[in-house]
């Protein structure tokens, strides 16, 4: 996953593994309608598109049937943060009550984006439509 630009930052293996753990704690909170959803969990970030078997005729002058096939594009959300080195420092050092703002405000935007373009169609991903940073789940657990 180069494209995350983990590599440029100083961090080792095990705190982005911790980063990782405290980030899917706090997405599992606001991810509940990919439940409702089938969701095949075998795509990763190399697919592009997913089959749907549908094909839509094509006009041909021509004597060959033409078709083009009506694939479901994947979408890709991003949102770009930083973690204070003394939030990094708690988390190394195991402190539950961490700060773990900037966390929260990145989970708060994906599920925010993810979950309304499950309800709502791809215009809830737009301007317009940000989560609410005060959004407080300090019941978390910061180390499942």
């Amino acid at each position: 996953m180069k494209f995350l630009n983990r590599e440029e930052a100083p961090l080792s293996q095990e705190m982005w593994a911790l980063i990782d753990q405290t980030l899917m704690g706090l997405l599992a909170k606001r991810l509940k309608i990919r439940s409702v959803v089938d969701f095949d969990e075998g795509y990763d970030f190399t697919t592009d598109a997913v089959a749907t078997g549908k094909v839509r005729a094509l006009p041909s002058t021509m004597s060959v049937k033409i078709g083009l096939r009506e694939p479901i594009p994947m979408m890709e959300i991003r949102y770009d943060f930083s973690v204070p080195k003394n939030t990094l420092d708690a988390m190394k050092r195991d402190i539950e009550d961490f700060d773990d703002t900037p966390l929260r405000r990145a989970a708060n935007a994906f599920g925010a984006a993810e979950n309304g373009m499950i309800l709502e169609g791809i215009d809830a991903a737009e301007p317009g439509h940000e989560p609410d940073d005060a959004t407080d789940d300090r019941t978390a657990e910061h180390n499942p």
